[in-house]
Parts: C-alpha cells; sequence; structure tokens
C-alpha cells in the first residue's frame, strides 16, 4: 500500500512512525498473553491429569471392593439356602411329632 519514500529512494527509513512503534507492542503484548494463556492452559491440565489418576485408582480400589461384597453376598445366599432347607427339614421332623 504505503511504501516511504526513503524506502523507494535506496534511503533507510530514520524512524517508524507511531503506528508502526503501536503494531509492534500489540503483536508482542499478544503474543505474550497467547503463551501465558496456553501455559495456564496447560498447567491446568496436567493437574486435572493428577485428579484424573487419582480417580483411576480409587475407582479401581471400588472395584475390588465391590468384587469381594459380592462374593460375600453370594457365599451368604449359599448358607441361607442351606439354613432354609435345614429349617424346612427341622420343620417337617417336629410336624410329624
Amino acid at each position: 500500500c504505503c511504501v516511504p519514500l526513503q524506502i523507494l529512494a535506496g534511503k533507510p527509513a530514520a524512524r517508524k512512525s507511531p503506528s508502526d512503534l503501536l503494531d509492534a507492542s500489540a503483536v508482542s503484548a499478544t503474543s505474550r498473553y497467547i503463551e501465558e494463556q496456553q501455559a495456564t492452559q496447560q498447567l491446568i491440565m496436567d493437574e486435572q491429569d493428577q485428579q484424573l489418576e487419582m480417580v483411576s485408582g480409587s475407582i479401581q480400589v471400588l472395584k475390588h471392593m465391590s468384587g469381594r461384597v459380592g462374593e460375600e453376598l453370594d457365599e451368604q445366599g449359599i448358607m441361607l439356602d442351606a439354613f432354609a432347607q435345614e429349617m424346612d427339614h427341622t420343620q417337617s421332623r417336629m410336624d410329624g411329632v
């Protein structure tokens, strides 16, 4: 668009215009902001990863515990069935007396 006359004449530009300085400053500030946001997001993701690992560990413990509870319930169910059969047998013997 607009090329300074000094550059067209082969002379180096003596100074940058205030708008050029503002543009460079804005780009630099934007870059710093983006870098800071990316660093913050990485920290958040790292923390979430640690929390997910803790949740995963807790889920594994709960899985193991629920398996043990299920086994215990199965064993108690078998014992209750045996007890019910024994009660039926005892009841039939008492009915015969």
